[in-house]
């Protein structure tokens, strides 16, 4: 589907027979006029239920009718590999129910959304071109399952397409679905420290006697591990 309303431009995925409709969190942040927009031209009117800034997702409820709903299916991430082929649907630029092919670049990557600023870990990368309006549109396997939910892109030249795009896995999808459409907002445990992989360079660097493991650059203030390191 397509999401407008105020300043939202993006694309989301009808989950259920229900009508409920899956997105980016940044796509319907802080928006109080939501609508939907199907294939065939049916619309409705959309409010957020649920929402997880941490993933970048949201769901929202519809009042689409149920003779017009057709229920994404939502595959396993988990076996993707890079070099599977897959196609991205979205409303890039205002021009709806766009589609654009790629392959899966890389798993389990992590990305900074350009929207929240946040990390969000443990993403697909795509070489599917992606755009703004693409945001909460599927990430679809050969099979036209959606395997992803596109989120961001990285370019530091600028906002358009540079091959590297990011999808929120679908397992993941899958696992926070029943308490989004609950209508919880989703939190998440954060230990509070920034970590760096030792390698041996790094080790010889700072001065120890071990090159594997995680070394801690910084604590967050007021966090669990700031906290704990009192």
């Amino acid at each position: 589907v397509i999401i407008e309303g105020g300043d939202a431009a993006g694309t989301g995925i009808v989950i259920d027979t229900a009508g409920h409709v899956v997105t980016n969190y940044h796509v319907v942040q802080g928006q109080n006029a939501l609508k939907v927009i199907l294939k065939d031209g049916t619309a409705s009117r959309a409010t957020v239920l649920g929402t997880d800034p941490s993933t970048d997702l949201a769901v929202l409820r519809t009042n689409l009718p149920k003779e017009a709903v057709f229920p994404a299916t939502l595959g396993d991430s988990s076996v993707m590999r890079p070099g599977d082929a897959v196609f991205a649907v979205g409303n890039p630029y205002s021009q709806p129910f766009s589609v654009t092919s790629g392959i899966i670049s890389a798993t389990q990557r992590t990305t900074q959304s350009s929207f929240t600023g946040r990390s969000i870990r443990d993403v697909l990368q795509t070489d599917a071109p992606l755009n703004p309006g693409n945001s909460g549109g599927p990430l679809l396997n050969l099979n036209g399952e959606v395997i992803g939910i596109n989120t961001s892109i990285e370019n530091p030249n600028g906002a358009w397409s540079a091959g590297l795009g990011f999808a929120i896995p679908s397992n993941t999808v899958l696992k926070l679905l029943p308490d989004l459409i609950a209508g919880k907002t989703v939190s998440h445990a954060q230990l509070g420290v920034s970590l760096l992989a030792l390698d041996e360079v790094i080790a010889e660097d700072v001065g120890l006697g071990v090159d594997r493991g995680l070394y801690v650059t910084s604590v967050q203030p007021s966090s669990a591990a700031a906290r704990d390191r009192k």
